[in-house]
C-alpha cells in the first residue's frame, strides 16, 4: 500500500501505549460481536502492555502509522505471524494487507519457507484473501467460566 500520509515503522518503546490503546479499542470494538465477555477479557489480558514489550524483544514488531496515528498493528517472531490489529474505523482500507506484505517479506527475507498464525473468526476470510490455507479449527477454553475460544490456525508458503 503507497497511500500519502500511511508509513510502517518498527515499534519503539516510546509507541507501547498509543500501541496498546490501539489493539485494546479493536478488541473491545470488533471482538464483542464474535465472542463473550470470557473471551473478549482474555484478549485483552493476552496483549498486555508487558506481553506486547516481549513480542518486540523476540522478533519483528512493526506499526502501521496513518496521519501520524497508529492504525495497525504485527509482529513476526520466527514462523509466527500475529497481532495484526487494525484500528475498526480504518478496516477494509488495505492496511491490514499492507502489514502483512510486509511482514511475510521479511519471513522471505530471513529465508523463512512459510509462516503460520492463529486467526480469529472476524479475521479467518482476511487471511484466506492473503493466500493462508486452513491447517486446523482449534477451541480453547478461557476465563473463569471456562468459555469455548474458537479459532483457526492458517499457514501460508512463502
Amino acid at each position: 500500500m503507497k497511500a500519502a500520509n500511511f508509513d510502517i515503522i518498527p515499534f519503539a518503546p516510546y509507541m507501547l501505549d498509543e500501541v496498546h490503546k490501539l489493539i485494546t479499542h479493536t478488541i473491545t470494538v470488533v471482538y464483542p460481536g464474535f465472542y463473550c465477555n470470557d473471551v473478549v477479557g482474555f484478549f485483552l489480558n493476552y496483549h498486555s502492555k508487558g506481553e506486547l514489550k516481549s513480542k518486540a524483544g523476540k522478533g519483528v514488531f512493526l506499526v502501521g502509522f496513518y496521519e501520524n496515528a497508529p492504525v495497525v498493528t504485527g509482529y513476526l517472531v520466527g514462523n509466527e505471524l500475529g497481532g495484526v490489529y487494525v484500528n475498526p474505523y480504518r478496516q477494509r482500507s488495505g492496511y491490514g494487507a499492507a502489514m502483512v506484505d510486509r511482514l511475510t517479506d521479511i519471513a522471505r527475507q530471513k529465508g523463512l519457507g512459510h509462516v503460520w498464525l492463529h486467526s480469529t473468526p472476524p479475521a479467518v476470510n482476511f487471511y484466506y484473501r492473503l493466500g493462508f490455507n486452513l491447517k486446523q479449527e482449534l477451541v480453547d477454553y478461557v476465563g473463569p467460566n471456562n468459555a469455548p475460544l474458537p479459532y483457526f490456525l492458517m499457514e501460508k508458503k512463502l
